[in-house]
């Protein structure tokens, strides 16, 4: 149902935004997210699954300044890497949902029998070298 209300907010252009659709959701041309190397260690990173099955779960890592706004996927980790930003998930069976401003170093484990969704990831600037 979320993805329905971002991919509806987004074709009327989201708060006046100009969005891009991708496998992991919709985004601002600014900010990038893909599969997680050694050249991202310090870009915020999500454990998430993209396909909502059992082998689906992957490091995604977001990098640089912009919005992005996932289609429904669960995650188990998150990790802010040496960004500033904000990150909102929604609860997921007996999870809880929630909403954090975050800077270089924090990290946040889901239960893995309770995973939250991913929402909507906010990064505003990014200090220091800090690695997830």
């Amino acid at each position: 149902m979320q993805a329905i209300a971002v991919e509806k907010e987004a074709s009327a252009g989201y708060q006046g935004k100009t969005l891009i659709s991708s496998p992991l959701g919709l985004h601002t041309p600014s900010i990038e997210g893909g599969t997680c190397s050694s050249s991202t260690a310090h870009w915020f990173t999500l454990h998430i699954n993209l396909d909502a099955g059992p082998t689906g779960w992957f490091y995604q890592c977001f990098g640089f300044q912009g919005t992005w706004y996932f289609p429904g996927n669960a995650i188990l980790w998150a990790c802010a890497g040496n960004n500033i930003g904000s990150f909102s998930w929604f609860p997921a069976y007996t999870g809880s949902g929630g909403s954090v401003k975050f800077g270089p170093g924090w990290t946040r484990s889901y239960a893995s029998g309770a995973y939250d969704v991913a929402s909507v990831l906010t990064i505003n600037s990014w200090s220091g070298s800090y690695n997830c």
